[in-house]
């Protein structure tokens, strides 16, 4: 029987629910498990739901191959599609536009089929690369948790610590536990940790497996959930519990040495914190500019397309409210960025909070407000705009310009806090193991 990825929905895009498929086969097997045929007494053939994760491990490195190609293609294409802008912008401004007009029109047509062509390749590699971050997103969390016919999903503790970075100061829990093996938090180590996630409300279907007519009855339901936020609760109960137990062992014995690796860990621990909450911002820029870019694409397509005749009205209706919401984006991701994060990166975080997008001249504006419940070709106001309508295409194309800019700077500033959340977590790491070696210690002389 073939498997199916578990991240696939049921057209088959890979971007759906991670359950959210029907089986191909139903009547063949006695039951969808590989449990013995009560009829023969010999084992049956494995059932979906115990071959679909047996290559999980591999599916998922696949994506994750496959996704990281895609970026890399996407970045390729807006190099591409900026260089292409630059040569044509050069050319609408050379000093010497007016001497050779019939060249430089003869230019500006083949740059608009190059970039006509970019453009709509990039438009499907952003579609490929958004079904693989939905597929990629859907392994990750299957991988968290165990399906159970139960309708549960048992998630171990250390699988989702290991996919947070931001909680590397709990990997060495288990450590603390041999020191401290009297006390409840050397029974409830990561390590050994795990939990049943109920109340599975987040999938809207369900999995049927029916058995064969001889089998009678159904399968139960089969649904999934990566009780991440359970998990989450679990770690940080956890963290507390470890908190109060070094706070009443450094209150029972006074070592200045160990109050200070104590503080300095906090400080670090905050410092992992106050990183990672600044990158779920920057994320946040980067997806709203992503989208920005991606109705640019779609706006500038239709503008250098061979299609396009150049009417105010169609500008006005296919063009125009695509860059309008690229607008709305741009600023809405002036005001994500949080005043700690200016402050501490202010060379990065001042590009993206001050931007002023170009505008569309008043005619245009005005003729595709009313042009939608009224159109006269023969209007002042058609007339106007038409006359703008050059100008409001070199704002589609300035509007693209500004925005890769600032998708090269949010990349410069991702990696810069990439940096400084690897070395807090180092940091934090060798000041963890130096406390480690001190407590122990310490625990020895006490039991002593």
């Amino acid at each position: 029987m073939g498997t199916r990825p578990v991240s696939e929905d049921s057209d088959g895009d890979g971007g759906g629910g991670v359950m959210s498929g029907r089986p191909k086969d139903k009547g063949n097997n006695a039951s969808s498990s590989g449990t013995s045929n009560p009829n023969t007494g010999s084992p049956d053939k494995p059932g979906p739901m115990d071959n679909q994760f047996s290559g999980g491990g591999t599916s998922n490195a696949k994506v994750k191959s496959e996704l990281r190609q895609a970026r890399k293609s996407s970045a390729q294409m807006i190099h591409a599609q900026k260089e292409l802008l630059d040569k044509m912008e050069r050319q609408e401004r050379g000093g010497l536009r007016r001497v050779f007009t019939l060249n430089r029109a003869a230019k500006m047509t083949k740059l608009r089929a190059k970039l006509s062509e970019k453009l709509n390749e990039s438009v499907l590699v952003d579609e490929e690369l958004q079904r693989l971050e939905r597929q990629s997103t859907a392994l990750s969390a299957t991988s968290l948790g165990t399906i159970t016919r139960s309708g549960t999903a048992v998630v171990n503790v250390s699988n989702v610590h290991s996919g947070n970075n931001n909680n590397n100061n709990n990997n060495n829990n288990n450590n603390f536990s041999s020191s401290f093996s009297s006390s409840s938090f050397a029974n409830t180590g990561p390590s050994g940790f795990s939990m049943s996630v109920t109340g599975l409300s987040s999938l809207d279907e369900t999995r049927d497996f029916s058995g064969s007519e001889s089998s009678g009855g159904l399968m139960p339901p089969m649904r999934m959930s990566s009780g991440w936020e359970d998990a989450q609760e679990e770690l940080l109960m956890l963290e507390r519990e470890k908190e109060d137990i070094l706070n009443d062992l450094f209150q029972a014995v006074d070592m200045p040495a160990v109050l200070d690796l104590h503080a300095r860990i906090a400080s670090f621990s905050s410092e992992i914190k106050a990183v990672a909450s600044v990158k779920k911002q920057a994320d946040r820029v980067e997806e709203m500019y992503r989208k920005a870019l991606h109705l640019l694409r779609v706006a500038l397509a239709a503008v250098v397309s061979p299609n396009y005749s150049g009417s105010i009205r169609e500008f006005a209706l296919n063009a125009y409210p695509l860059a309008v919401e690229a607008g709305h984006l741009i600023d809405q991701a002036c005001h994500v960025i949080q005043p700690e994060a200016r402050r501490k990166y202010a060379s990065f975080a001042v590009d993206l909070v001050h931007v002023r997008p170009p505008k569309f001249p008043q005619p245009v504006s005005d003729f595709a407000r009313r042009s939608r419940t009224h159109y006269d070709p023969h209007s002042a106001l058609s007339i106007e705009g038409m006359r703008n309508l050059h100008a409001a295409e070199n704002v589609l194309m300035l509007l693209q310009r500004l925005v890769i800019q600032k998708l090269e700077g949010i990349e410069k500033w991702q990696t810069k806090l990439t940096k400084d959340q690897e070395a807090a977590e180092t940091a934090h790491a060798q000041m963890e193991t130096r406390l480690q070696e001190q407590v122990a210690v310490l625990a020895r002389s006490v039991s002593v």
